[in-house]
């Protein structure tokens, strides 16, 4: 892949993201807007993704609260509702963030690598694809 190609995936459809697509990481405010929020892919997997996603969230630069997605990790949504998180590797997660901090989307969710899909109430659900 060229270097200066955008490569969009999950950002687009929300309100706003974090991205590197222009240069250096920076808020982006002009998502289609079809889930509310913003969106932070490669949340864990690259150097200043988790600090700056909840600052910007905290301060008003990105709407919160905001969806962070680990490199290897896919989120379904339906009516742009969150149903499930789809994992291609165990450590992969989505987070949800505001400017507390962040929450596992599927905290509570039973991962063990040993089960596909388990669930508890509150949650949704999680699968390790093998």
């Amino acid at each position: 892949m060229k270097d200066d190609a955008l490569t969009p995936g999950a950002n687009c459809w929300f309100e706003a993201s974090s991205t590197d697509s222009f240069g250096p990481l920076a808020p982006l405010n002009d998502g289609f807007g079809l889930i509310p929020g913003s969106a932070c892919p490669h949340y864990h997997g690259e150097p200043g993704r988790v600090e700056t996603f909840r600052t910007w969230i905290e301060a008003g630069q990105l709407p919160g609260p905001g969806l962070a997605i680990d490199d290897h990790a896919a989120v379904v949504f339906d009516n742009s509702r969150a149903t499930s998180v789809i994992a291609e590797k165990f450590e992969a997660h989505a987070y949800v963030v505001d400017g507390r901090g962040e929450t596992r989307l599927d905290a509570g969710v039973d991962n063990d690598p040993a089960n596909s899909t388990h669930t508890h109430a509150g949650t949704v659900p999680r699968q390790v694809l093998r």
